[in-house]
């Protein structure tokens, strides 16, 4: 069978005869001239096109696959250089000569050959496509171009190897291109705008991270603005403007325009503000962006304005990505003081002629609303599906205007809405205009952060505003004018009600809105009554109507995919937890089912169940929703143990498939529910010891990255797991296994190193006798990082490994210190242990601290390394330091246990607006040039060796792993530290005299009056001692 049969047979309806096709193929393809001959089949147009289509796309893969060889991991399908060499010769002139339906995955392969091979085994290249553009034959000269723009996309992002390797390229060819440009400009045929389109794409590839120098030398960047505004201005060719508009929007005339469009804006954002350059990128661009602002941007903003004007006169039609790439534009020019005293005598034209019309509702948005509910919801209410949208860059626009330039602006914009909205009221019914009073409505919302931000004029007002323009839409025959009216209510629900019992009215109107017939409506509602739940007057009537709610929003879930829809159900969870224990099972099973619908959902859409390890966005994100909506309620349930079992065995098949299909994406979401399940029954049941054996198996095998995300769950296994741990050796090994597997992996970061090393303490608090085995091992792990092979600068890292051997000491002092001394460790462990004595500022290690220094102490002189006899004296001096700042500690955790039991927190806190002052963020008087930055203190007041000292671990971070955690328990909250020294030191007076005089002999006068007054007041009393201090 031959090659052109052997393509042909993949194409062969026959499943059979396709899968031998296929075998044959892969035994084939060991022939290191295999891919030589697929290329040559290629250059025989005589060849049916299905198969030319199929040997092209075999040969991309194939090319992708093998290309880039691996020195250490060598595969037989790997292409020998001669081979490789062979077929960059061939490749181009077959690309030349290649039909369009073959072209793109021809230039495919030419990207994926030249990312690994230009320049040192492709050095010609350049050269071949310089020829090829100076050409006098146009089809040589469209293929030199397909090299340049592939070339150009393979340097997008390379700026280190870019002036290097293509510089010279980049000088001598882009005056030439530009050229052709100018040429193409003036043609109409298909065939020029396709050369054109190449030429702007690879102008946009060589700009998308900076300008390269070389189009800055004799001005040429200038030359390729002033083409760029010329594509801008030139009107489309009538057999384009004669297409229907999405017909339109693919012409390669159009795409001209939309590249065009692009790079503009792309230097006007990157060079705009002469002054927000800084560093290397001020010495090489301020004097092109003071001349760009000055002299170019008018020009921009005066040819854009004008295509704006047309579109509005209905003269000129624009694609909704061009209208994109206008309002992104006018949004950049409001900050700059230059461009903004450019674009402020224009803005009557802007906002009622370009923003508001987007802002309202199209003929194809309400056929969109009435064929496709869903697209429609994540089009314009979940917005992040479609943030690059027209209407959304006009709105943001508007926003700009509203919160950088309010006092030019804002009432302005409000006055516009005010007017349209009372036409609308005062017009006749059968001359209502709704979608004008759509688009007002959305107007008003965009700016909703201004309107109610701290000193508004107009916040006051808003009661009145709702109850005039919005509450009379909740019964509008109109659907999208209800759905707007949910979402104002969205946006305004936290001004103040005066009036309580409009409030109420809303919340009744809203509710009724729950159970729309329309989709969008229905979504929107829910969404509103998220806000409205925290005032108090409608959480009580809400208490009432939770079970309908919550079954109501459930359907939603089912209905539609949106990640606030799961943000809502969280909170209404959360607010209403009593009300719903009586559902909390049923709730349990519908998410459950809900959930697994998903799952169901994406595994349909996947290419292919064997790797199916990620899911698709929306998918995805609705599942974290329902998985947070559970770890809420599962939390609320805290003293309901049998409703938490039973909701345990509703939701293993949920954590069962997350585990055994290795879903990653909502991996911490689902340890968070075991986390929940185990701590809010304090016991683990058989239903959670499966599941740790699952989790055991899932870490070892494929997720040991997902082990701090595990260790809160792992912990409560610890914690809770008590009789079951210490009856299963096997539990015990696991959990060790999986502590070995994050410091024998080295691709994890310090946070999951940290994660065991908590894992390791709460071992050894909880199973004393039980980890004889394993406890040398730990100290030898802590022992080697901190003082061999890491010797870590984290202040953090090293509190957590240093614990480790505190916990060993405490476990057995004898043990431990043997383990240290075998490794000449013991007086580099303390000396560093008690420098950075200090650091461990919880009341946990406080505790930790002590207990296992007073535990080494009554050992033998013969267990006791000569190191620490010589220092009894230093370590009274730290048990007097951690008993003496113990109270502070005490204090502390008590106010945070106080917090987090809720005698302090505040329900009613502020809304998120008390922070944006009305006055506070003009910038009228900033300049372009007059600051030129320089850089970020990146240090702050950071300085000598603190700076030196303070790690990306510690920058990152932050300090909060040694923060206090009221949620934090063992079995050291059980100690009395104060008595336990106290009875200590008498037991030692008595027995080891000699010990104690050794220990008190170098104590200053104040060192002295400490210790007395801890071994003579009440333990109470030095508890409390500090806590007067602290009120």
């Amino acid at each position: 069978m031959s090659l052109v049969e052997h393509f042909d047979a993949t194409l062969n309806a026959d499943p059979n005869t396709r899968t031998q096709a296929e075998l044959s193929l892969k035994q084939l393809e060991k022939d290191p001239n295999f891919v030589l001959a697929v290329l040559q089949l290629l250059s025989d147009q005589s060849n049916a096109l299905p198969t030319q289509q199929a040997a092209v796309i075999y040969l991309k893969n194939r090319i992708a696959r093998s290309w880039a060889t691996i020195d250490d991991a060598p595969s037989p399908l790997d292409i020998p250089a001669e081979q490789k060499a062979l077929f960059r010769q061939n490749l181009l002139p077959i690309l030349l000569q290649s039909p369009i339906f073959t072209r793109s995955h021809l230039m495919a392969i030419l990207n994926i050959i030249l990312s690994t091979d230009f320049p040192d085994q492709w050095p010609g290249f350049s050269e071949f496509t310089v020829n090829l553009v100076q050409s006098n034959d146009q089809c040589e000269v469209y293929a030199g171009l397909i090299c340049l723009h592939e070339l150009a996309k393979v340097y997008r992002w390379r700026l280190d190897d870019r002036q290097r390797d293509i510089g010279p390229l980049i000088s001598a060819i882009f005056p030439i291109i530009l050229q052709i440009a100018h040429n193409l400009i003036n043609m109409e045929d298909n065939d020029s705008g396709e050369m054109l389109r190449l030429i702007l794409k690879t102008f946009k590839s060589v700009i998308a991270l900076e300008l390269p120098t070389e189009l800055l030398a004799n001005d040429m960047i200038l030359a390729w603005i002033q083409l760029l505004l010329a594509v801008v201005q030139k009107p489309l060719p009538a057999s384009v403007t004669a297409l229907d508009p999405e017909m339109r929007q693919s012409h390669v005339w159009h795409k001209c325009k939309k590249w065009a469009y692009y790079s503009l804006n792309r230097i006007f954002s990157r060079y705009g503000e002469p002054g927000s350059l800084y560093g290397e990128s001020a010495n090489k661009y301020r004097n092109f962006a003071k001349n760009f602002i000055s002299n170019i941007v008018p020009s921009i903003l005066e040819t854009y304005l004008q295509q704006t004007a047309l579109w509005s006169q209905g003269q000129l039609w624009l694609s909704p990505r061009i209208l994109y790439f206008l309002g992104c534009f006018y949004e950049e020019c409001v900050k700059p003081k230059s461009t903004w005293q450019l674009l402020q005598p224009h803005l009557r034209l802007l906002i009622g002629d370009f923003v508001f019309p987007q802002l309202c509702m199209s003929e194809e948005d309400e056929e969109l609303w009435e064929l496709d509910p869903v697209e429609f919801i994540h089009k314009y209410i979940d917005i992040y599906d479609d943030f690059n949208s027209a209407d959304v860059a006009a709105s943001r626009f508007l926003v700009r205007l509203a919160s950088k330039r309010k006092k030019d602006t804002f009432m302005g914009i409000l006055t516009f809405a005010s007017d349209a909205l009372n036409q609308y009221a005062a017009s006749n019914p059968n001359e209502k205009n709704p979608r004008q009073k759509e688009g007002a409505l959305r107007m008003v919302a965009a700016v909703s952060n201004s309107i109610l931000s701290k000193n508004s004029p107009v916040a006051g007002m808003m009661q009145d505003f709702i109850v005039a323009h919005v509450m009379p839409e909740f019964s509008s025959p109109v659907g999208y004018l209800r759905s707007r009216a949910c979402e104002m209510i969205n946006r305004f629900s936290e001004i103040t009600w005066n009036d309580k019992s409009q409030l109420l009215i809303v919340y009744h109107s809203v509710l009724n809105c729950l159970q729309d017939s329309d989709l969008p409506v229905r979504v929107q509602a829910a969404l509103a009554l998220q806000p409205l739940m925290r005032h108090v007057e409608v959480h009580d009537v809400m208490t009432a109507h939770v079970p309908t709610i919550m079954q109501n929003l459930l359907y939603l879930a089912n209905e539609i995919d949106i990640d606030a829809l799961s943000s809502c159900m969280e909170e209404f969870v959360s607010s209403f937890s009593h009300e719903l224990t009586p559902f909390a099972a049923q709730l349990a099973k519908q998410l459950r089912d809900t959930f697994l619908k998903f799952m169901q959902e994406s595994i349909e859409q996947s290419n292919t169940n064997e790797d199916f390890d990620t899911l698709v966005d929306d998918k995805s994100i609705a599942a974290i929703g329902i998985l947070n909506t559970l770890s809420t309620m599962i939390l609320s349930l805290e003293n309901t143990v049998d409703v938490l079992r039973e909701i345990e065995v509703i939701l293993l098949p949920i954590i069962s498939f997350v585990l055994d299909n290795n879903i990653f994406d909502v991996f911490a979401e689902m340890f968070e529910i075991v986390d929940g399940c185990t701590f809010a029954s304090k016991d683990i049941s058989p239903v959670m010891w499966t599941v740790f054996e699952k989790v055991h198996g899932v870490l070892k095998e494929s997720g040991i990255e997902f082990v701090e995300d595990a260790t809160p769950a792992l912990s409560n296994f610890i914690t809770y797991g008590g009789k079951q741990f210490a009856a299963r050796p096997d539990y015990i090994a696991a959990m060790v296994d999986i502590i070995l597997q994050v410091f024998n992996s080295e691709h994890l970061a310090v946070n999951d190193r940290i994660a065991a090393c908590k894992l390791m303490e709460l071992l050894m608090l909880n199973y004393r006798g039980l980890l004889d085995q394993y406890v040398p091992t730990f100290i030898e792990i802590a022992g080697n990082l901190l003082l061999v092979s890491e010797k870590p600068t984290s202040q953090i890292y090293r509190v957590f490994l240093c614990e480790v051997i505190i916990n060993a000491l405490y476990y057995n002092p004898g043990m431990t210190l043997g383990v240290l001394q075998m490794h000449q460790w013991t007086a580099p462990f303390f000396a560093l242990w008690f420098k950075d004595i200090a650091s461990f500022t919880r009341v946990h290690d406080k505790k930790l601290c002590l207990v296992a220094i007073l535990s080494m102490i009554p050992l033998s002189a013969e267990q006791v390394a000569l190191a620490l006899q010589d220092n009894w004296n230093h370590i009274m001096k730290i048990l007097i330091s951690l008993l003496k700042t113990l109270p502070n500690a005490l204090a502390a955790r008590a106010e945070l246990e106080k917090e987090y039991d809720g005698e302090t927190f505040n329900l009613s806190s502020s809304g998120w607006n008390d922070g944006i002052d009305w006055e506070g963020d003009e910038d009228d008087g900033i300049d372009d040039f007059a600051v030129e930055y320089e850089g970020p203190d990146l240090e702050g007041d950071i300085s000598g060796d603190a700076a030196e000292e303070l790690d990306d671990f510690e920058r990152y971070q932050g300090n909060y792993l040694l923060d206090e955690d009221p949620l934090f328990h063992t079995s050291l909250d059980q100690i009395e530290p104060f008595s336990l020294f106290q009875e200590f030191m008498v037991h030692l007076k008595d027995n080891s005299p000699v010990v104690m005089q050794d220990m008190v002999k170098n104590l200053n006068a104040e060192e002295q009056q400490s210790l007395q007054s801890l071994l003579t007041e009440q333990p109470a009393a030095l508890a409390a001692s500090a806590a007067s201090a602290n009120q």
